[in-house]
């Protein structure tokens, strides 16, 4: 969950957060292809840094960090830190090159909480990118990902935010917003990604071209009129549109080195779109990952054995420090082990 700044109608009601600096993040910018000509253009490849910073006026997810309990929530996309996202603003590096930097607030509770876990700092950092790629229609590269040496980037500069904007429900938000008309991209980039996923984006999208219900022309049609709302169809008709045929899935693999206590990375990169669309399983006798297609209803049915290095104490070892992650932006799997 994340929140971005809005316009302010009630001064009375503005709460000033004064975030304190937790680290940075530094990468660079890979693309600004989604982004709309008419904010401002970017320059590619330049240095992004990112302050994350806390403060205790944050909200914080209503389960408390167990490992046990939250990392399959997150899988799921059940469990999130909430983090509230500054406006992006520009700045000059050692050498005097311009750079981009952006503020990224949480809980104070939440960075105690990644101190002392680094899987959840990892997802905080992925979170974190997310949420600027999301605010500036934007791609920061991950995999010149680093940390330098400095508690922030520049000065932090207190946020200010409306008070209902900490406490509300953003799911009825955004089905109040959807119903009031108002789903036009200023608004709804300002909404996390986990309130409208791809599919919910596709059917708002379906829902504005829906021709009227009553025609406003009785006479000739107009050349571009679209089909009626309500037209017979035959039961041939039904069975052929409802009949598509199951899609191939394609996995691409790239294994690598990560840091303690893990040993091995793999990244699953294909066209399934969940977490949930994966079956994933350890072969303790062949020493390989079996890894399945779960979602048969729009993929063909696939299963991708992967043989893992003999680097493990154990097969209990596997299996007890296995930990997955889903990107949706990238659609991609990562696991350690």
């Amino acid at each position: 969950m994340s929140f971005f700044l809005q316009s302010q109608s009630d001064l009375s009601s503005v709460i000033t957060i004064n975030p304190k600096p937790e680290f940075v993040i530094k990468s660079k910018l890979v693309s600004t292809s989604n982004r709309p000509m008419d904010l401002a253009p970017l320059e590619l490849g330049t240095k992004v840094f990112i302050n994350l910073c806390h403060d205790e006026q944050v909200p914080k997810p209503d389960i408390n960090f167990d490992p046990a309990v939250v990392y399959p929530l997150i899988i799921n996309d059940q469990w999130e830190i909430p983090i509230i996202t500054s406006s992006m603003r520009q700045d000059k590096d050692k050498k005097g090159a311009l750079c981009y930097v952006w503020d990224c607030c949480i809980n104070s509770q939440c960075a105690q909480w990644i101190r002392k876990e680094y899987q959840l700092r990892e997802i905080v950092v992925e979170w974190c990118l997310e949420s600027c790629d999301l605010a500036e229609l934007l791609e920061i590269s991950r995999d010149d990902v680093s940390f330098p040496k400095m508690k922030s980037k520049g000065p932090i500069l207190p946020l200010e935010m409306l008070s209902e904007e900490l406490k509300s429900d953003y799911k009825k938000e955004m089905a109040r917003m959807v119903e009031e008309g108002s789903d036009n991209p200023d608004n709804l980039i300002k909404m996390r990604r986990s309130l409208m996923d791809d599919e919910e984006k596709r059917a708002l999208e379906e829902e504005e071209k829906l021709p009227p219900l009553f025609p406003t022309n009785n006479n000739e049609p107009s050349a571009n009129e679209r089909k009626p709302l309500i037209e017979e169809i035959d039961a041939l008709s039904i069975e052929e549109k409802g009949s598509k045929p199951p899609k191939e899935v394609n996995f691409r693999v790239a294994l690598g080195k990560t840091d303690p206590p893990h040993k091995l990375r793999i990244e699953i990169t294909s066209e399934l779109e969940s977490s949930s669309d994966y079956d994933i399983t350890y072969d303790a006798i062949n020493n390989e990952l079996v890894v399945k297609n779960a979602n048969l209803e729009n993929f063909k049915e696939k299963t991708l054995n992967i043989p893992l290095p003999n680097i493990f104490d154990s097969p209990e070892t596997v299996e007890s420090h296995m930990q997955c992650l889903f990107i949706k932006t990238e659609k991609k799997l990562s696991i350690k082990i």
